[in-house]
């Protein structure tokens, strides 16, 4: 029965801890870093992403009729996008 006592309470302590560690964890902001530039002008959007420390990019640009949105990537990433003279837009994200 002792045996029994010392098995539960050992297990809520390790729920415990893991409750806290977890919780801990989810507060810390992440460690990954990340660069991007967009920019659009009258003949062609563009957007990159340069990144490091696990962080994932991806880039869009869309200009007339023509877009284009790289995956995600973890070293860097390139979207151009042209379509004779009309307006645009680009951007970018990290995950």
């Amino acid at each position: 029965m002792e045996i029994t006592r010392r098995r539960s309470l050992g297990t809520i302590v390790l729920a415990g801890a893991l409750a806290f560690g977890g919780a801990l964890a989810a507060s810390v902001p992440a460690q990954a870093a990340g660069s991007g530039t967009a920019s659009v002008s009258p003949v062609q959007a563009r957007a990159s992403t340069t990144t490091s420390g696990g962080t994932q990019g991806r880039s869009y640009a869309q200009h007339g009729c023509a877009s284009s949105l790289s995956g995600w990537a973890s070293a860097s990433t390139w979207a151009k996008a042209s379509c004779g003279l009309s307006s645009g837009q680009a951007w970018y994200q990290f995950r």
